[in-house]
């Protein structure tokens, strides 16, 4: 009989409101564990797409640069670096000015316009 009572008290305490409740405070720690570590991760993940897009923009930015290097290594491309950097021009150069001619304004007139009488005022001109 002995035998019995001993393995109910074992069980009295296990299921006992305290037990329960210490296991309870122990899942909802484990469960706060894992939230912050899945919101780590995340950032992390984050800042890893941050970082293969700013590696992409300088990989841009470095063939840029060898293709401005490679032009600066010939001696035209020094010219019109110098050229657009500092507006200088060789000597004897000139500047030419090009202007459009203006439209005249009577073709820009529809006839439609015209009173009925201006067609025989210009026979008389």
């Amino acid at each position: 009989m002995r035998k019995f009572q001993t393995r109910n008290w074992g069980r009295r305490i296990i299921y006992s409101k305290w037990a329960v409740a210490v296991l309870i405070v122990l899942v909802l720690l484990l469960l706060r564990s894992v939230i912050l570590t899945w919101q780590r991760e995340r950032l992390a993940g984050d800042g890893l797409t941050e970082v293969r897009e700013q590696v992409a923009a300088l990989e841009v930015r470095k063939e840029q640069l060898a293709a401005d290097l490679a032009l600066l290594e010939t001696e035209r491309g020094v010219e019109e670096r110098i050229r657009r950097q500092f507006a200088v021009a060789k000597e004897g150069e000139k500047v030419m000015t090009v202007v459009l001619p203006d439209r005249p304004a009577d073709s820009a007139a529809p006839s439609a316009i015209l009173p009925w009488w201006q067609p025989l005022l210009d026979l008389f001109d």
